[in-house]
This record gives structure tokens, sequence and C-alpha cells, in this order.
């Protein structure tokens, strides 16, 4: 019975993913033929940024986005110029009550586009 119970609590605890810590793992690729500048992502609370300052042609960055102090629902916002031009803005995905609602985004620039991509829903408890 102690084993039973045993194993029904850390199948619990790693169900839960309560060990991962609150936010989402991005990767920024640039399949364009063109250098981009002041790529800021972020939520839509505006609470943490992450900032590089320029990603050539074929480049990619990947990190981890902290929502530690979100709380409201919202989405990911990606902004970006390319060169000489206008700043560009995507807003994607979702977010509920400051936890997210996937492991990981991506984004995928393009001469024309920006496609993005999510990882199928993953449960993250904020307690």
């Amino acid at each position: 019975m102690k084993k039973a119970v045993i194993l029904i609590f850390v199948f619990t605890v790693c169900s839960c993913n309560l060990f991962n810590k609150k936010g989402i793992d991005f990767v920024i690729k640039n399949n364009s033929n063109v250098e981009i500048e002041n790529i800021k992502l972020y939520t839509s609370e505006n609470l943490t940024v992450k900032d590089l300052e320029s990603l050539g042609p074929n480049d990619s960055m990947e990190g981890f986005l902290p929502m530690t102090n979100n709380k409201k629902d919202g989405s990911y916002i990606l902004e970006f110029n390319r060169l000489n031009k206008d700043k560009e803005t995507h807003k994607q995905g979702y977010y509920s009550n400051g936890s997210p609602l996937n492991k990981w985004i991506q984004f995928n620039i393009k001469t024309n586009t920006t496609i993005t991509r999510l990882s199928k829903a993953s449960i993250y408890l904020d307690i």
C-alpha cells in the first residue's frame, strides 16, 4: 500500500510540471536574406523583455522568456526591424492567468512573412 501511495505522489508531481519554471522557451530564426535588428520578445503584459541587437540571415537565437510575475491573459509579441524598414510587430499565441499554455514558441522570419509555431498544450501550475 505504501508503494502505491508513493507511486501516485511521484506521478502527480511529475505530471503537473511542478519543477518547471513558469515561462516559455523560444526560438527566433531569421530565414530571410537581410539582417533584422532591434529584436524584442515579450508578453502583452510587458513585464520581461528579451532583447537582441541583430540577427543575420540564416541565424537563430533561442532562450527562455520568464513569466513569473504575469497574472493576466495575454499573448506573446515579437518586434523587429528589417534592414532600413519600419518596425514589424507579430502578436501570437496565448497564455491564461499568467501561465503559458505551451512549452515553446518558434518564430520563423522569412522575406515577406513571419511563421509562428507553438508546441502542443502543456500544463503549468501557479502554486
